[in-house]
């Protein structure tokens, strides 16, 4: 083989090597030295840290809400300033025109015990909702009504005769581990958790990201540092600024 046409095998060699590795540098994923950070005492990944259960609790309910924006459901008004109200009130279409389907949520959040603990049937039996439904007529922000009434009447009126586009669900966010579980309501408020299929786990890398981009994005919120800060995430807001965001909404 003369010379030349070494070389030439050579320089064609060199350069199909050096388009693969053109293409690589650009399409090849990045490899870096990332890791899940592995479970702690009281979910701190999770900003399970946090100094008050009263903001424990806010931040619980602003998982819940965001559950259920991600599946088509609409946060209604339900906690005005000086009324407990109802953790949450969801609305979702139901086919065309104004029908749609209504569920009424309370959340419980912990960081390491069980969250079904502190659970009061009493508070999500039908007579209490209606309750607290009542007593949000009167509220008003900025002299308009908080929730519209005849809102309130409709869903007053299909609770009572037992519609089964009213339902009532307990999230039970578990910080510690990232979980959530989801129980169904009975009339009475008792949770539904026989059979044990009754009861739906929400788990996994999806839900866990979740819970920890919640976390990084109120830890930049906080800006006061109002709130304990473990592993450089966060998991709450100041009461007051997360019922000034609702009423602004």
């Amino acid at each position: 083989m003369q010379f030349d046409d070494v070389a030439l095998i050579v320089v064609i060699a060199l350069g199909a090597c050096l388009i693969a590795w053109l293409l690589w540098a650009r399409y090849a994923p990045l490899h870096l030295a990332v890791r899940d950070k592995p479970l702690s005492s009281g979910g701190r990944q999770f900003g399970a840290d946090i100094p008050d259960h009263s903001s424990l609790g806010k931040a619980g309910e602003l998982v819940t809400a965001l559950m259920h924006a991600k599946d088509g459901w609409r946060q209604l008004p339900s906690q005005p300033a000086g009324v407990h109200g109802l953790d949450g009130v969801f609305v979702r279409k139901v086919g065309d025109g104004n029908r749609f389907e209504v569920r009424i949520v309370e959340t419980k959040c912990s960081g390491d015990g069980d969250p079904k603990s502190n659970y009061s049937a009493e508070q999500m039996a039908d007579a209490r909702v209606i309750e607290q439904l009542e007593r949000l007529k009167d509220a008003k922000f900025d002299g308009e009504p908080y929730m519209n009434h005849q809102a309130i009447e409709t869903i007053i009126k299909a609770i009572k005769r037992g519609s089964k586009h009213v339902t009532k669900h307990f999230y039970a966010h578990l910080l510690g581990s990232g979980n959530t579980l989801v129980y169904s309501v009975g009339r009475d408020g008792q949770l539904i958790d026989e059979p044990a299929a009754r009861v739906r786990r929400v788990s996994g890398a999806p839900h866990r990201l979740m819970l920890q981009a919640l976390a990084i994005g109120l830890a930049r919120l906080d800006a006061a540092g109002s709130f304990s800060v473990q592993g450089g995430v966060a998991m709450s807001a100041k009461p007051k600024d997360l019922t000034a965001a609702a009423a602004s909404n």
